[in-house]
């Protein structure tokens, strides 16, 4: 009979001892290919390589943060369980691995897009003349400023070009 013990309600009436159980695990690596996990919070270096075992049968129960880069210009864009970025893995904390494995992170290039109100504003405050966010490679524009007023009333928005000639 299994005399496993639920130490989060056992009720401690005597003095007690609590033996660990060990079976052969699941190892789990994580490859920061490039990135790193850091030594501490707000470390700007550590590890390129994390791992630990998981048991049989077991989700992963994400034990790692998403690995940081020093690179402003790339950003973290997934988990895939090989290293040439074909199999992504959509939700990895609920991952079921069946044998030791490995995944590695991968990395896209991240772009600056500016809007620059060019003698307008943003969001009813003058100050703000130009409005500015991060794009992955491969992205549309997914946040910008929808609200651009001008100080002269008599203009209206035409829309955003990449040039001051509007070409």
């Amino acid at each position: 009979e299994d005399s496993k013990v639920d130490i989060n309600n056992y009720m401690v009436t005597k003095d007690v001892t609590f033996y660990a159980k060990w079976e052969n695990g699941i190892v789990v690596t994580y490859d920061a290919c490039g990135g790193y996990y850091a030594d501490s919070p707000g470390s700007t270096s550590g590890k390129s390589i994390a791992e630990y075992t998981i048991k049989k049968g077991d989700s992963i129960q994400w034990h790692y943060t998403t690995p940081r880069t020093n690179d402003a210009k790339k950003t973290f864009a997934g988990w895939y369980t090989d290293a040439t970025y074909k199999n992504k893995v959509e939700n990895i904390s609920s991952y079921v691995p069946k044998e030791n494995m490995t995944f590695y992170a991968k990395w896209v290039d991240r772009y600056t897009i500016t809007f620059d109100a060019n003698g307008g504003y943003f969001w009813n405050d003058q100050s703000n003349t130009t409005y500015t966010t991060t794009v992955n490679k491969g992205s549309s524009i997914n946040s910008y400023p929808g609200d651009v007023k001008n100080t002269d009333t008599h203009k209206a928005f035409d829309g955003w070009y990449q040039d001051k000639e509007y070409k």
